[in-house]
């Protein structure tokens, strides 16, 4: 029997509460399972009803237990508040939580290390990388990491010189936890195999070796042929990839925000301002999700816009795709990829695909642009 003294009620109930909780451990009584009631908690314990129903309410509140009218007590969690701060043992789809987690990782530890970078000694940082050595052999020779793991990111913590800091450390303690609980030892095939660049030269090399040496194709006209098949994509890499940087230059001059005020001044309709501000950027970036991006970004800043009906804005996000998609030339990926596939030249490629592209971005606008007289 657990004995206790007799002392004041408010922590008289508090201790009864470890003692409950050290009980449900101790026996164990799994989750799931149903706690004695309350005569037999009270016998136990030496102490009145009244306190084992204190008791209970504080693990209720917890997490801990929970009271199923007309059936009794039941332990719904058996980890301890101290080791799950925020109550995530609680939340059921442990694989949604531990994206969750993750993407509270990538918003934190940036900012962490970038201070642990700023302020960390030379001691600080030798033992940083003794840490990281540590946790990598344990990884690959397939030992448990995760404390080393946990030890690293604390470690971390501490060299950024916050104390607000060291204080979130259990939550990025638990979601190293839980990601690699979830994950078990996947988690490097899925960094590695699953980047999409290792996956393509997977692919590549495969069918060098299946579709080429295997079906009897010697190196040198493996080479030739790989060499004419690359052609036109590393001209695709090049126009995609300038489209993406002048995509950066353009957000991060703030000529979106030179855009948007100019464009809030114009006397236009909403719709017809959409597509102008879509179309321009897609004739400048040429990339048509960069172009919608851009536009929506644009008009979701124009003043009031929140007040207009769920059908205008419908018409609205019909002529920024329109306006995404007219105009399709030399600078889009898509123009060579059309191009490359059919065999045309370049003339040929304008006055076909682009025209045609236009034209169904034009007709979106114009359908968008009637509608929006009834919105």
């Amino acid at each position: 029997m657990y004995q206790f003294e007799k002392m004041d009620k408010k922590l008289l109930g508090d201790r009864i509460e470890d003692g409950l909780m050290r009980y449900i451990l101790e026996e164990p009584v799994e989750v799931g399972q149903k706690i004695p009631n309350e005569f037999d908690l009270a016998r136990r314990f030496g102490v009145g009803r009244s306190t084992i129903r204190e008791a209970v309410k504080g693990l209720v509140s917890k997490g801990i237990l929970e009271v199923r009218r007309g059936s009794g007590t039941y332990v719904v969690s058996t980890c301890l508040p101290d080791n799950d701060p925020l109550g995530l043992s609680k939340l059921q789809d442990k694989y949604k939580l531990a994206l969750e987690l993750f993407d509270v990782r990538l918003m934190l530890e940036p900012e962490i290390a970038a201070q642990a970078a700023e302020y960390a000694t030379e001691e600080d940082l030798r033992q940083l990388q003794q840490l990281r050595d540590e946790v990598e052999r344990l990884y690959r020779s397939g030992e448990d990491h995760i404390p080393k793991d946990i030890e690293f990111h604390t470690c971390i913590a501490r060299c950024s010189r916050n104390r607000v800091v060291e204080m979130l450390v259990p939550i990025i303690n638990t979601a190293v936890m839980t990601f690699a609980n979830l994950t078990h030892r996947m988690l490097m095939n899925e960094t590695i195999l699953g980047e999409p660049f290792v996956a393509l030269l997977i692919a590549t090399v495969a069918a060098m070796l299946i579709l080429g040496i295997g079906h009897g194709y010697n190196t040198e006209e493996l080479e030739k042929i790989m060499t004419k098949s690359l052609e036109p994509t590393g001209l695709i890499l090049l126009v995609t990839a300038c489209g993406g940087v002048l995509r950066y230059v353009l957000q991060y001059s703030g000529l979106g925000d030179v855009i948007g005020n100019a464009v809030a001044s114009m006397s236009l309709p909403l719709v017809v301002l959409a597509f102008i501000v879509a179309a321009l950027v897609r004739i400048c970036v040429g990339s048509a999700t960069v172009a919608m991006t851009m536009a929506a970004g644009i008009v979701a800043a124009i003043p009031g816009i929140g007040d207009l009906s769920p059908l205008y804005l419908a018409c609205t996000t019909a002529a920024v795709a329109g306006g995404a998609t007219v105009c399709s030339h030399f600078n889009d990926s898509g123009f060579w990829l059309v191009k490359s596939l059919v065999g045309m030249d370049e003339k040929t490629t304008l006055k076909t695909w682009t025209i045609m592209e236009t034209l169904v971005g034009a007709t979106g606008f114009v359908v968008a642009l009637i509608l929006s007289f009834f919105a």
